[in-house]
Parts: structure tokens; sequence; C-alpha cells
């Protein structure tokens, strides 16, 4: 079973001796003669229980086939040029990337110059003569890897099959998400980052005082527990998310439909700006109905066109489910006055909805959301010593990387609880650090981040 409620009789031991013997170039059941030839290289030759894995996870139609399976494993090996060493490595003994024409007069000299490439994207010694009994360290690496792209893609293959948007909305909404700023590094994903963040729910309840002239959004669950996932998936769930500027509270809420459209493939999830919210609505407080017409709109021009049946189906699942999510961003970000006014009375509106609604907003005195004191409150914060750990680990893969020293000893220099406060300031300094120039403050930092930025 997976973790998405998929029976799979796939056996992950068996899938993964399959990859081997793929990145190998050895066929099936020989163990030490009888190599494929360069054409057979792919998971449609010798790769039966990969195969099956694939169509168990992603619930494929009959129609599918290996060479589908093969196609869209290619595709997404070959699209991801620049996202990290495992991937060059695979796509090296993949036969992605072109050989050297006076490299692959031969199966096996191809194959030797394809392994002396991929080890070289590794940093991994390359051993006179590879073989699978004795030099499986770099193999079950990228075997490992490899089955962690099939099974990701399985699960993107069966989100987009089944759920209710198109499948190129679907697929535009998930990258979008996965988006981090410019800064950060292409393999740096929000689904990556997002499990770092400092957010804890409040327990203390507000006062109905201090609550006063905030959008209404009645409470239709509440969670008592320390999960905030567990709180922000919740059926009918009312959630606000405090924090400041770069604390992490758009990519909370982007983790957040993720981990909606994966764990929920069949449910509606989405996330629009409220700035350009505001900007639809009419001066009038609209009718639940017209107000989804409105948020389908902008998701339309943001995500990728919807026609009648789309707009009608995606409509009544916010209308009518309670597994819905929506995810509305930069509540301090749309300016007092009427925008700010008109945007209240749509928040009170979309209360009537059945399904989950978080919004996120800067802490502030002069930001007050209507209704809160029945919604559960969930703050950014400080990320943890070792939170910053990880994520320099993520950002620099390479232990040796010298930039990732340099990153170090920045944070080393007394600046360490000015870079807890913000995940965003801590990627300034990783991105900086690439820059060969010593930082003894925040400004130091700042004065190298805008210019580069600019120019």
């Amino acid at each position: 079973m997976s973790d998405l409620g998929v029976t799979v009789t796939a056996s992950r031991t068996r899938v993964l001796h399959e990859l081997r013997l793929l990145l190998h170039w050895q066929k099936p059941g020989v163990h030490k003669v009888g190599w494929r030839s360069p054409k057979d290289v792919s998971t449609e030759v010798g790769c039966s229980e990969t195969n099956q894995l694939f169509r168990e996870m992603s619930a494929v139609d009959d129609d599918w086939t290996d060479a589908d399976t093969w196609d869209l494993l290619h595709s997404r090996l070959k699209g991801l040029a620049e996202y990290g060493r495992e991937r060059a490595a695979l796509r090296h003994l993949l036969r992605i990337t072109p050989g050297p024409a006076n490299k692959t007069k031969t199966g096996q000299t191809e194959k030797r110059w394809r392994q002396t490439e991929a080890w070289k994207e590794l940093g991994a010694v390359l051993p006179e003569q590879i073989r699978q009994d004795r030099d499986n360290a770099v193999i079950d690496r990228l075997a490992g890897h490899l089955l962690a792209e099939i099974e990701l893609i399985a699960r993107e293959t069966r989100a987009t099959r089944s759920g209710v948007w198109p499948e190129r909305v679907q697929r535009e909404l998930r990258r979008r998400m996965e988006l981090l700023p410019e800064h950060y590094p292409q393999h740096l994903r929000t689904s990556l980052l997002a499990p770092l963040l400092d957010a804890h729910p409040e327990r203390q309840e507000r006062t109905q005082t201090a609550e006063s002239g905030v959008p209404e959004l009645p409470r239709l669950w509440r969670d008592e527990t320390d999960d905030v996932n567990g709180l922000l998936e919740a059926p009918g769930a009312r959630v606000v998310i405090y924090g400041l500027p770069g604390t992490g509270k758009s990519t909370l809420l982007r983790g957040a439909v993720l981990r909606h459209m994966e764990v929920h493939p069949t449910a509606v999830s989405l996330f629009l700006p409220l700035t350009e919210l505001a900007d639809e609505l009419p001066e009038y407080a609209l009718p639940v109905g017209e107000l989804v017409a409105v948020m389908l709109t902008i998701a339309a021009r943001t995500y990728g066109p919807l026609d009648d049946a789309a707009r009608s189906k995606v409509a009544r699942a916010l209308l009518e489910r309670r597994d819905a999510l929506v995810c509305l961003d930069g509540f301090d970000e749309v300016p007092d006055g009427a925008p700010r006014s008109r945007l209240e009375a749509a928040l009170e509106v979309l209360g009537m909805l059945p399904g989950s609604i978080v919004l996120s907003a800067r802490p502030s005195s002069h930001i007050q959301i209507r209704g809160a004191a029945g919604s559960d409150v969930v703050w950014t914060g400080r990320m943890r010593s070792e939170r910053i750990r990880q994520l320099l680990d993520l950002w620099f893969p390479d232990p040796d990387d010298e930039r990732k020293a340099r990153t170090l000893d920045v944070i080393g220099k007394g600046m360490i609880a000015d870079i807890a406060d913000s995940p965003l300031l801590l990627g300034f300094v990783a991105y900086v650090a690439g820059f060969s120039r010593d930082f003894h403050t925040i400004a130091d930092l700042y004065d190298q981040y805008i210019p580069t930025c600019q120019g």
C-alpha cells in the first residue's frame, strides 16, 4: 500500500534490482555476460516490475504502455537539465545526453565513456572496471534516485489524470507552487523548503475585541494538536497564518497546496494572491457563486484557460465539497480603503464554502481580520539551527562546495540571530556567498544582493 492509499503489488526491492541492471547496461538475469545494446538502455526492456509499479501508483488506463512510461521519464530527466548531480549522472547512463561520435562506435566504448562522465558528475573515483558485484555504491545511489523520480512522476500523473482541474492547468499550478525566489538554486523547491519552516499553532484564545473588524470566516473545524499539516489539511478548516516578512508564510501556503494535491488528488486546490482578488471585486458584495466565478477567472489567467465545462466542474467542487482547499496569500498587501473593504466583504462570503480556507498576513496593529477568533492561527517564526543546516545541505549538495563554507563563515560572524528570523534572508546569505567577498553585517549582505539582482 502506498502513502496515497493505492494498492501496489510491485516489489520495491525487485524494482531497485531492475534499475541497477539497467544502469549497468546489463540484461536481466545475466550475471557476468550479456550486455544491453545502446538502443535497449531504457525502462522498456527488462523492467517489468518497474513498469508495474508506475502503472499501479499512477492509475493510468489500460492502453498505457511501457513506452509511454519511458517517454515520460525520459522527458522529465531531459527537462531538468540543471537539477542536481544525480540527474546529470542518470542522463549520461541512460543515453539522454548525446555522446561524442568518436566514442560511440561500439556499445562497450560508449558505455565506458558514459560511466566516466557519470562518475565525474558525482565526484566519484572511477575504477578501472566497473563490476556489478563490486562497484555498487554509485549505482545504488543512482538507482535509488531514479526510483524516487519514477515514484514522483507516478504521483504527479495520478493527480493530473484524476483531478478536478484540467490536466494542463493542474501541471501549471503544481509548477508554480514549486517555484521559489529567483536567487534560490533551481533544484531547491517549495516541497523541500516548506517542511523546514518553523510553523506552530497558537493556542491562546484571542478576544473578540482584539479581532474586531476582520472578515468573518466561521470555524467548521478546530485542531488541538501541534500538527500544522493536519491543521491545514482538515476538511472545512479556517486558518490564518501570521508571520513577519521573510518567515515563509507564502512558502507554507504553497507547500500546503502541493501536499493537498498529493494527498487528495481528486480534490480542488487553489492558490490566489489576495491583491489580484481585490482588484477584480466590484464595490458591492457578490453572492458566493459569482465570487467563485471571479476566482476562477483569475485562476484561468494564471494557470491556464478553462472552458465552460471545466469551470462548471471546478466551481461545483468548490461550492459543494469539504475536501477543497483555497489558499489566499497576502492580506496585508491589499491597500487600505475601498480595496480592503471589498476584500473583507468577499472573505465573509467565502466563509460559506464547505472546504478549507487558509490565508496569510503580517501581524500588525493596523490589520484586523474579522473572524480570526473563530479560526485557527498559525505563526511562522525563527528557523531552528538544525533546520538552517538542513537548508544549507539542500542548497549546496556537495559537502566540499566552497560556497557552503563561505556561507557557514558568514553565519558564524554573529549574524545568526538576524538570519534565523528569516528563511528568505538565509537564502540571501547562501546566494551572495557565491561571490568572493567578505561580509560582516546584514547591511553588507543586502549591499551585494540588491545590485546583483538588479544587474
